[in-house]
């Protein structure tokens, strides 16, 4: 189920004790821009040391719940604190947050080299061997001009500029969308190699489904700027069940009594074949004809297909 997250009272009640072990903790978040609401409402509670993975449609809210994190986007209301501070009062929060956004926007005349001098002076934790090592790891050239960059390659300079200050967070907001297959799986093994070894906890926001599963310990699915659903892999797995029935007379009619207890969340035909998508903790009641209505392993991408559209919890 969605997160109900914290209210911004009972969040400035756990600031500064032991007892407050949320790496981010977003509460009552509202955003607007003109007339047009992106985020509402938007409550989210990440625990520390987690990659955690963000999934979504295009204009849920992704990236502006990022931006808000990061304090890039101010919100029109609600709070956001990361390892117990609010971000929108503190500097010290934000060097402690490592970056990478959907577009990277560098000088283009300095070389990976320069510009790595040129943030160290933001981050009294810079790196400059670790910076090195990972430009080296990521063949991104040391000593080339970044405005002659690929997308790809400017993607991967950022993640080596966003780990080399050794922040407790990284927020990486679409991190891989312009690379090749290959960069692609090589950026994804150095995020499991950091969150390995340094226990870093990581909001990872992307389209590709299967990445978000290969790295992932949690996963949120934002919804018309609401959370839909906060929980693990495994939870998201087992929140929605396919049933499946060969096409028949009155099919419509039939689904509409044997589900009438439980939420569908889509349902359509496919060939010859009727899909009925419903919310799995409600099944409890349910008494299916078992030779008609089968269940159909489902992928997370089949998961999310189903969830799509559906107003937030």
């Amino acid at each position: 189920m969605a997160s109900q997250g914290l209210t911004s009272e009972q969040l400035d009640e756990h600031i500064n004790t032991d007892t407050f072990a949320s790496a981010l903790n977003i509460a009552s978040l509202h955003k607007s821009f003109g007339n047009v609401p992106i985020l509402k409402n938007l409550n989210l509670s990440v625990p520390s040391g987690h990659v955690y993975g963000f999934l979504g449609r295009n204009g849920a809210g992704k990236s502006t719940t990022i931006r808000t994190i990061m304090g890039i986007t101010q919100p029109d209301k609600g709070k956001v604190y990361v390892f117990g501070q609010d971000v929108s009062r503190s500097l010290l929060c934000r060097q402690q947050i490592g970056y990478v956004a959907q577009e990277q926007n560098f000088y283009g005349w300095m070389t990976a080299k320069r510009l790595g001098e040129f943030v160290a002076g933001f981050y009294p934790n810079w790196d400059a061997k670790t910076f090195q090592q990972l430009l080296g790891r990521l063949d991104v050239p040391f000593k080339q001009k970044v405005g002659t960059f690929s997308t790809g390659m400017k993607a991967k300079l950022a993640l080596a500029l966003a780990v080399s200050h050794h922040p407790r967070m990284l927020l990486l907001d679409e991190p891989t969308a312009g690379m090749d297959p290959f960069a692609r799986r090589e950026f994804i093994e150095i995020i499991r190699d950091e969150k390995i070894t340094g226990g870093r906890t990581t909001i990872f926001s992307s389209h590709f489904i299967n990445e978000v599963e290969m790295v992932a310990s949690r996963v949120g699915v934002i919804e018309s700027g609401q959370m839909y659903f906060d929980g693990s892999l495994a939870e998201l797995h087992e929140a929605v069940l396919c049933f499946v029935s060969p096409m028949c007379s009155g099919i419509e009619d039939q689904v509409a009594l044997t589900f009438s207890d439980v939420e569908i969340l889509k349902q359509y035909q496919r060939d010859n074949d009727y899909y009925v998508f419903v919310r799995a903790p409600e099944l409890q009641s349910l008494d299916l004809p078992a030779s008609t209505w089968k269940p159909q392993k489902l992928s997370l991408e089949d998961i999310l297909f189903a969830m799509n559209g559906k107003s937030a919890l």
